[in-house]
């Protein structure tokens, strides 16, 4: 056979295999490498099993309803799908296991949140899709929603008000994300450094006890090595008043957006933060949260609030114990926790929102 004809005959195939390799490797942008967020869970005899937003309405119970049985159908049998208002819970693991982590996930971190942040309640249904493995999590984004080269571990889709989640990497990915499907209701005009900074706050802790309620407390996590000396790239002014955080440096965008959230919660002031930079955001008046901050701190000035946070980051981000919160626990062996997925998180975009 000649030269020529051989190369006829074989190049196809060649151009063949080389496409379909690069299509594997667009498909799964995916890290190898990435680590769980968890959150420490209180004893489940602490935590009331009752709904946390009380008697629904029958409309968001018929809403509810009809939203689970969309998604019954548009799953199909290999999936399962269960719900109690204003939550769908459906993905490619057992009723039983859904059941699981809405009792000690979500029902707990939802109760956390709307008990120290949220006046609005949902009153739309809001559906959590979450997938066994990273495989299924890649293939069902793409599948249901066309949605292509994503974080690792999960996204939210204010669109839809649906939260797609990895629970092979940990609970507290789901609580993150969570985190954005409320506080959509509550407070959607939320700066971009608030709103990922809160959400990335809550990916990572534990529940502690505060005036006879549990509430959720963040920890410093992986994100601490995304962080640039002093906790900022560029001003904290640059970092307020960004319109997106996504971008080549988003990592240590949400870095240090987490840590700032981190730096009002240890001063005990991120619930006083979060209620008037909303009231303030509604009234049109502090759209980047730069006052809000400021007189949150009681500072003289957004600078003096810069070197603050720039000191606490160089000291080692200290996380001191409110002497009001009760510890109930400690934050467990990541190994142990991580083989039943209950609370932990990474990062999110809108839309969609994304963990990174």
């Amino acid at each position: 056979m000649s030269r020529r004809r051989l190369f006829l005959v074989l190049a196809p195939w060649a151009f063949l295999s080389v496409s379909m390799l690069l299509t594997r490797w667009a498909r799964a942008p995916v890290p190898p490498n990435w680590a769980a967020n968890e959150i420490a869970m209180p004893r489940m005899n602490e935590v009331a099993s009752v709904s946390v937003f009380g008697p629904t309405s029958e409309r968001l119970n018929a809403a509810t309803r009809q939203r689970e049985a969309e998604w019954r159908e548009r799953l199909g049998e290999a999936c399962h799908v269960w719900s109690s208002p204003p939550f769908v819970l459906a993905g490619d693991v057992d009723e039983a296991t859904l059941r699981r982590v809405y009792r000690r996930t979500v029902l707990p971190a939802t109760r956390a949140l709307v008990g120290e942040y949220f006046e609005r309640l949902p009153d739309e249904p809001i559906t959590l899709l979450v997938f066994k493995d990273t495989e299924s999590y890649v293939a069902e984004a793409e599948r249901l929603f066309g949605d292509r080269h994503l974080s690792v571990y999960g996204y939210y889709r204010p669109d839809r008000r649906t939260v797609v989640a990895n629970l092979a990497t940990g609970g507290g990915t789901l609580v993150h994300e969570l985190t954005h499907a409320l506080m959509d209701f509550d407070f959607p005009d939320a700066p971009a450094w608030f709103q990922e900074g809160f959400a990335s706050l809550h990916e990572h802790g534990e529940f502690v006890l505060h005036d006879g309620r549990y509430v959720l407390r963040g920890l410093p996590n992986w994100r601490e090595h995304d962080l640039p000396p002093g906790g900022l790239a560029g001003s904290l002014e640059q970092l307020l008043t960004r319109r997106r955080l996504q971008g080549e440096d988003e990592l240590v965008a949400y870095a240090s957006s987490r840590h700032l959230c981190l730096f009002l919660q240890q001063q005990g002031k991120l619930a006083d933060c979060y209620r008037a930079l909303r009231t303030a955001v509604a009234a049109g008046e502090d759209p980047h949260g730069v006052a809000t901050l400021r007189r949150a701190l009681a500072a003289p000035s957004l600078s003096a609030v810069e070197s603050s946070f720039r000191d606490w980051v160089e000291t080692g981000c200290a996380i001191a114990d409110d002497p009001s919160d009760a510890r109930s626990s400690r934050l467990r062996d990541a190994a142990a926790l991580s083989t039943e997925p209950t609370v932990s998180a990474p990062l999110a975009a809108r839309p969609p929102r994304t963990l990174r």
